[in-house]
């Protein structure tokens, strides 16, 4: 089983790095790609997501938050937050359940979208867009296993450009309206995945 899963993980790095260094080269690479949406799900999204909520869990139970250890138990009581097992578990699950729900959101948004900016959007492939622009968001996650280099989390904007030039390269988006297009998408989710995260505190 571990063996299964180290393989799977080794195998995507060769995708990780062409999308994160060449994402022009890439994304044309993706373009011709046949594969299956659950391949996507099983074989990228659902592991470098959970790669991702496993490292800020792993982090945060071996070194703690960092803001804690500096300013005491007064920080989390002002923010009636107790950070233990419990806090750190469910921010890891509220972190994998959000990464899955905001790529379907972003491939559905996609394809709504892709009319009012002149784009086409065929089959799977605003799954395809969604997933390997999420790469950097979920690299950038990894630094979360040592607290103190979470800042670099900022890294993962760069999904952001990750999905312009997916949208350039997969819908035919006019070059004036790849932008627009871009924000549309970023904007809307965004909000969608604030509302849906403030719920999701207020459940757990």
């Amino acid at each position: 089983m571990a063996a299964a899963v180290a393989e799977m993980i080794v195998g995507l790095i060769p995708r990780v790095r062409q999308i994160l260094f060449s994402p022009k080269t890439e994304w044309e690479v993706i373009g011709g790609e046949a594969t299956a949406s659950a391949k996507i799900w099983t074989g990228y999204i659902l592991p470098l997501a959970a790669l991702s909520s496993i490292a800020g869990l792993i982090g945060g139970l071996v070194f703690g938050n960092p803001l804690d250890s500096v300013m005491g138990s007064q920080l989390g009581a002002a923010l009636g937050i107790k950070f233990g097992v419990r806090f750190y578990l469910q921010t890891a699950i509220m972190g994998f359940v959000g990464s899955l729900v905001g790529c379907a959101l972003v491939s559905w948004l996609v394809g709504v979208l892709a009319p009012t900016f002149g784009a086409t959007a065929p089959g799977n492939t605003g799954l395809k867009i969604a997933a390997y622009s999420y790469t950097a968001a979920w690299v950038a996650g990894l630094f979360g296993i040592v607290p103190m280099l979470s800042v670099l989390g900022l890294l993962g904007l760069y999904s952001i450009y990750l999905l312009f030039l997916g949208l350039k390269a997969l819908t035919g988006v006019p070059e004036g309206k790849a932008i627009p297009y871009t924000a549309s998408i970023f904007v809307a989710a965004l909000v969608v995945m604030l509302v849906v995260g403030a719920l999701s505190s207020r459940m757990m």
